[in-house]
């Protein structure tokens, strides 16, 4: 499938029901799924049905959810996206990406490639976030994207923090 965005070390591309059995080891992992959405793990059916949602919202330019791939290895190593916000008004960014690449920046690098073609495409004002309060690493991302701390709720039954930019301040 063809890359919508290159990075250094990363390929953005649309997915696939054929990504499925490349990604289950990552949707299927409970410490990785331990900060996504309600903290469960998906199975092969629901992985499936997932991006078949995930893919109507493609519809929207400059909006979705999208693979992530490492140029190195060309494996699927989670995904990034921009999309509607749970509210229905602002935009909202989101991220995950396999354990065994944590800590290697991945995550920041494939937002701020989505977040930068967002505010140049879209007629976005601002682009929120939301993490669990106890995952650091994600809020770490919010802040190296200069998001800044936008208040708290509780997200799919967690405590969460709210982090977000306004187009003046990113370009």
């Amino acid at each position: 499938m063809a890359a919508l965005i290159e990075t250094e070390r990363l390929i953005l591309r649309h997915w696939s029901v054929e990504d499925v059995p490349s990604i289950v080891g990552i949707y299927g992992d409970p410490e990785t799924m331990k900060w996504f959405g309600r903290g469960v793990t998906f199975s092969p059916q629901e992985l499936t049905e997932s991006l078949k949602h995930v893919m109507e919202e493609y519809a929207y330019p400059n909006m979705g959810n999208h693979a992530v791939v490492e140029k190195e290895s060309l494996a699927v190593i989670g995904h990034c996206g921009v999309h509607r916000g749970s509210n229905g008004k602002e935009a909202e960014a989101d991220w995950l990406i396999a354990r065994d690449r944590w800590g290697r920046g991945y995550a920041t690098e494939a937002a701020l490639a989505l977040i930068t073609r967002a505010f140049k495409k879209g007629n976005l004002p601002s682009i929120s976030a939301v993490a669990h309060r106890e995952n650091l690493a994600s809020i770490g991302v919010m802040r190296k994207l200069r998001m800044t701390f936008a208040g708290e709720c509780d997200r799919d039954g967690f405590p969460s923090v709210i982090y977000r930019i306004v187009r003046e301040d990113f370009t």
